[in-house]
């Protein structure tokens, strides 16, 4: 008898638990789903807001590493294949075969910050601009008028003074100008010569009274340029090679250096990025032929200035720009939040796959005031569920504004 009541006792026991356990998910299951739902809305809501309004902005410091201080210096450097970039302060910017170039201020110590995102950047027009066309550049307020025949120069004229029958020779034969391409902007002219597995492109800058030559050959190669110089006086390179320069003897001066200055009121500079050899022959009472056999070079400056050879630039270049390592903001764009915040609620329900019996609000605030609000929809009173979470706004020049987000979904 004893046993039998056991077993009863037990069985009645197990009833009692299952009939628990039913109770249990019938009362409180409804309790955990709608957490569980409030909880996936809340979801959907910050993630669609995140994908509306979040962008990044890349900034990156440009070194300029230099003993000089000058104004207007035609700085190039990489652009990291950024396609929309900016100074701050706005800068006008120019694109050149995958290299930025601008107009900078150079001195020891100075930096740049280099901006990119998704943005077009507002830049202001330079004062004066370049004056070009395919047959001649001139760079105002300077002197400098350069004449181009088939993007190769010609002439340069500086004042009145002459820089005449400039030609380039490759083992003493003309180089042939079959191929030529333009690109005027509004910092540089752009002139250049292409041919097979060779091309050189010459620019006029912006209120530089000098031209610029870039060489790029496949093979090094032995090149010769040819100048006829008029009115000019002196020479000089350095106190071993220097003097006046003689249109009657029938003698030629010939040595090697990576620069000369040809001067008497006004001078000519030209500077190599090594070491050529230079011949200063007389050619009639009035014209001297300058020979310059180039082997290997890449880039060539010719400088026009006034005075005598102390007026001389120290070298081709007089800075160097370093692009330092790229730094990525991640923040909210004021536009999009803006364009977020006056978009149609149901489209937004729509958009982030909000259950129709489902609503939400959200508002960005910081210490002082509410910015956005998103309230279209009036919350009931009770059922709520609210979170507040940080929200950095980010503009187009990575400076950052600290806000709050705060979302509410029912």
């Amino acid at each position: 008898m004893k046993k039998g009541a056991h077993q009863v006792d037990w069985a009645m026991s197990m009833f009692i638990f299952l009939l628990y356990l039913i109770w249990f998910f019938i009362m409180v299951q409804p309790v955990l789903k709608p957490m569980k739902d409030i909880n996936t809305l809340m979801s959907l809501v910050e993630e669609g807001i995140d994908e509306e309004v979040l962008w990044e902005v890349q900034r990156a410091p440009l070194i300029i590493q230099t003993n000089s201080t000058e104004d207007y210096v035609p700085i190039r450097v990489s652009t990291k294949n950024w396609t929309q970039v900016s100074f701050w302060p706005s800068t006008y910017i120019a694109i050149d075969e995958g290299e930025l170039v601008f107009m900078g201020n150079i001195s020891p110590g100075r930096t740049y910050w280099l901006y990119n995102s998704n943005t077009s950047y507002a830049v202001p027009d330079p004062v004066p601009w370049v004056i070009a066309d395919s047959t001649s550049a001139t760079a105002p307020p300077t002197k400098l008028r350069a004449i181009f025949n088939s993007s190769l120069v010609s002439r340069l004229e500086y004042n009145g003074t002459k820089l005449l029958s400039f030609n380039i020779y490759i083992n003493d034969v003309e180089l042939p100008r079959t191929t030529t391409e333009t690109n005027f902007t509004k910092i540089y002219a752009k002139y250049k010569l292409v041919q097979q597995g060779f091309n050189i492109s010459s620019y006029i800058y912006q209120q530089r009274s000098e031209l610029w030559m870039s060489f790029h050959y496949g093979t090094p190669i032995e090149m010769t340029m040819t100048t006829a110089l008029s009115d000019y006086t002196n020479y000089y390179t350095n106190n071993l090679y220097a003097g006046r320069l003689n249109y009657t003897s029938q003698t030629c001066t010939n040595y090697s250096a990576n620069t000369i200055d040809i001067y008497s009121e006004t001078g000519l500079q030209f500077l190599f990025d090594r070491s050529v050899n230079m011949s200063l022959c007389a050619h009639n009472s009035s014209t001297l032929r300058m020979n310059i056999s180039m082997f290997n070079v890449t880039e060539m400056r010719i400088v026009l200035h006034e005075g005598d050879y102390t007026h001389m630039k120290a070298g081709l270049y007089n800075h160097t720009a370093i692009l330092g390592a790229a730094e990525t903001i991640t923040g909210a764009k004021w536009s999009n939040l803006i364009g977020l915040n006056n978009t149609d609620h149901w489209t937004l329900k729509q958009r982030w796959s909000v259950p129709t019996e489902r609503d939400f609000s959200f508002s960005v605030r910081n210490s002082s005031h509410t910015s956005v609000d998103h309230s279209i929809v009036t919350p009931p009173k009770v059922d709520i569920h609210a979170i507040t979470k940080p929200l950095l706004i980010v503009d187009e020049y990575a400076r950052t504004n600290s806000t709050q987000l705060v979302i509410r979904v029912w």
